[in-house]
């Protein structure tokens, strides 16, 4: 180890400080880096105990020595009447201690402050020998104790300005908390803690695979050996990115004792689960997800798929910062941002305006800056959901400025974000968001209704999205299910003639039915007839024409480019004969 890499900070009389962890529960304990010392058994697996301790000035290399932050010795600065002896039935001990904490002061919170505090304020390091760090977890248990917060206050002005000591003072609190009590704002400096970013998932993927160890590659012959590709590990690293460290390496260990292997659909699985336990919904790249027709805003897809390549970055281009999607209900604009996000492998975490909109103030922008948080550390996609209801109650001011104060925050993360994030909107009425937001979008597409090449394309879609269970089939799933061949059903261009003034969704939902239909009927494949019926069950349009109209022109004016090549002849000129508007004879 080099003499600077030995040197390095904090240190107090040329020794590093000693670091105490504390929390609502947890009295005053030492913690320290304690090695890992391998063990291989009897079957090739390799396991890892940890029981050398790195002293205070000793030396430690985070490249090749793997080491944890683990307690160490007794509980600090306690009175002896809240200590015990260690039984030596007990099968967790901690590292160099002899004595514990009794239980039932655990449940003494007030009782643990003030051990904190009076640990605090007799600390001297010239007298200790080196310095102290303390890192009190939980922190905003604590910062509603007037009490506290004013001692805290007290003890920093006075190391600041009369006895400089070594002594620091760590508060952890959660992401994007605001609370911090004005008796501190002066005192203390705040320092967002990211998630851990992919080198560290990387390394810790890799540690995973070889001391299990993990049979995820192969030999020249294909025989499973220990060991994991490249590519493979970029996807579980992808995977896992976003998480936070305990749900991150919980799914890691999920996978390796249900499965025996890291799993990608099961991360994935379990990110989901912890979005949505922020009130966020996470859609995760998904091959199945696929826009019919819309020629104009595949080519945008496939210039967002160009630019997402290390070497267009290197090349220095970027991939849209926002696009906005705009058009009739059921005309694909949902979907076509989550074909985004699984054509260019980014997460995509959906917002609904509604949600921006809360009833207290405070809730929406707290709301906005978690999913911006969460959507840099995945270089993911915000999505806003019909975006223009964020906006409509903005000059009323019905929420005391809240939904005024979430459109500032967007517009300025958008004009100034230094991330990889990208913000997509849908809307259907384009002409209540005001043309400073509209100006910033770097794609504006109007998704309209598909013509007849559309449906067809969309008719085989769905299709082939209704997988039958063949589990012989080479093309088949991990579920034994294969997609099914649409040119098995060559009657599709007949059904043109009925799907006529029908959406993508209607279409969709169109084929789902004509699938019930047969299954009720013979249990077998959907025949010409049932399609039809299908079909004319889903025909009617909720939306008047005359608002279709509108909401088309009123993207046009504005600037919004057609996702599709149609055109108002194309469309004029369709003639099916005795077939009306619904696709009814």
């Amino acid at each position: 180890m080099s003499e600077d890499a030995r040197n390095i900070g904090p240190r107090w009389m040329g020794v590093r400080p000693e670091v105490i962890v504390t929390s609502f529960t947890e009295y005053p304990q030492e913690y320290r880096l304690v090695k890992a010392s391998k063990n291989t058994k009897s079957d090739g697996s390799v396991s890892l105990t940890y029981t050398e301790p790195v002293e205070g000035n000793g030396d430690y290399d985070e490249g090749s020595m793997h080491a944890k932050a683990l307690p160490y010795g007794d509980p600090v600065d306690c009175n002896e009447e809240l200590l015990e002896p260690i039984p030596k039935s007990k099968a967790v001990k901690t590292l160099g201690a002899s004595q514990q904490v009794k239980f039932n002061h655990k449940a003494t919170a007030e009782r643990i402050c003030m051990t904190v505090l009076k640990s605090i304020y007799d600390f001297d390091s010239q007298k200790h020998g080196r310095g102290r760090i303390y890192v009190i977890k939980f922190s905003e248990n604590y910062l509603t104790f007037k009490t506290f917060c004013a001692m805290i206050a007290e003890r920093i002005d006075f190391f600041r300005n009369q006895a400089v000591t070594g002594l620091g003072i760590i508060l952890l609190v959660p992401s994007n908390y605001d609370k911090l009590p004005d008796s501190l704002r002066e005192s203390l400096f705040s320092v967002k803690w990211s998630r851990p970013h992919k080198t560290y998932w990387r390394e810790t993927i890799r540690s995973y695979v070889q001391t299990k160890p993990l049979l995820m590659d192969k030999d020249k012959n294909g025989n499973p050996i220990v060991g994991i590709s490249d590519n493979d590990l970029e996807r579980c690293v992808s995977a896992v990115t976003g998480m936070t460290k305990a749900r991150g390496e919980s799914a890691l260990l999920m996978c390796v004792s249900k499965l025996g292997k890291i799993d990608v659909p099961t991360i994935l699985a379990e990110k989901s689960a912890q979005v949505n336990d922020y009130g966020l919904e996470l859609h995760n790249p998904d091959p199945d997800d696929v826009v019919g027709g819309m020629q104009v805003f595949q080519e945008y897809l496939q210039e967002e798929i160009a630019c997402s390549t290390p070497e267009a970055l290197g090349f220095g281009l970027q991939g849209s910062r926002m696009a906005i999607l705009a058009g009739p209900p059921g005309t694909g604009k949902s979907l076509g941002i989550k074909v985004l996000g699984s054509l260019t492998g980014r997460p995509v975490i959906r917002l609904d305006a509604t949600d921006l909109r809360k009833k207290y103030v405070g809730e929406g922008e707290a709301r906005l800056a978690l999913a911006i948080d969460l959507g840099a550390s995945m270089d993911g996609i915000i999505w806003i959901d019909e975006v223009e209801k964020l906006v409509q109650n903005v000059s009323a001011e019905r929420d005391g400025g809240s939904t005024a104060s979430v459109l500032s925050i967007l517009l300025t993360e958008i004009q100034e974000n230094k991330s990889n994030i990208m913000f997509a909107f849908t809307a259907n009425r384009v002409e209540m968001l005001p043309p400073e937001f509209i100006d910033r979008a770097g794609a504006r597409f109007l998704f309209n209704y598909p013509n007849q090449d559309e449906q067809l394309e969309i008719l085989k879609i769905h299709i082939a999205k209704m997988r039958r269970f063949d589990p012989n089939n080479p093309d088949a799933n991990e579920r034994g299910m294969v997609r099914r061949n649409p040119d098995d059903y060559p009657f599709l261009d007949n059904l043109l003639k009925y799907t006529d003034g029908s959406n993508g969704r209607q279409i969709a939902n169109a084929v789902q039915a004509a699938f019930k239909i047969a299954w009720t009927r013979h249990q077998d494949e959907p025949e010409e007839q049932d399609f039809i019926k299908g079909i004319n069950r889903n025909s009617m349009n909720s939306t008047p024409e005359k608002e279709l109209e509108l909401i088309r022109d009123n993207c046009l004016a504005r600037g919004f480019v057609p996702a599709n090549t149609e055109t108002e002849e194309e469309a004029e000129a369709v003639d099916f004969g005795q077939v009306g508007l619904s696709g009814r004879v």
